[in-house]
């Protein structure tokens, strides 16, 4: 009997869970503790950002659409934090302004996509990074 009092508990628990995992299933997004490790031996297309940002803001929602289909090539990195470490990141590639996208190849900035914001334009510079 006490099982099916229990049981509910659990389905409840269990789809709660679940819920929360599809919620957090955004874009690929690093932090300043592994962001060095989570550039490394790889093209990433990373996109600088300021949650204070209006053209962040506008940006954001599309560049995570993008980006949950190439999680491997692409992440982004908030810059708004006053951390030193996050700072030393923002200073080494040049973070003057946001939003901010550059290509790193294992670390090291190659160039800056200058290109249009809209979805497709976006996956389809995510395609050509190998």
């Amino acid at each position: 009997m006490k099982f099916n009092r229990v049981l509910p508990w659990y389905a409840l628990l269990l789809i709660l869970l679940l819920c929360a995992s599809l919620m957090n299933r955004e874009g690929f997004t690093t932090s300043a503790s592994t962001f060095d490790q989570d550039v490394a031996g790889k093209k990433v297309f990373v996109l600088f950002y300021s949650k204070d940002c209006g053209h962040c803001t506008k940006l954001l929602p599309k560049w995570e659409k993008v980006s949950l289909t190439h999680p491997d090539k692409m992440t982004s990195f908030e810059c708004s934090s006053k951390d030193a470490k996050t700072q030393a990141i923002c200073k080494k590639y040049g973070i003057n302004s946001y939003p901010t996208m550059l290509v790193l190849d294992n670390g090291v900035a190659q160039n800056t996509y200058d290109g249009d914001r809209e979805e497709e334009l976006l996956d389809d510079f995510a395609k050509s990074l190998n």
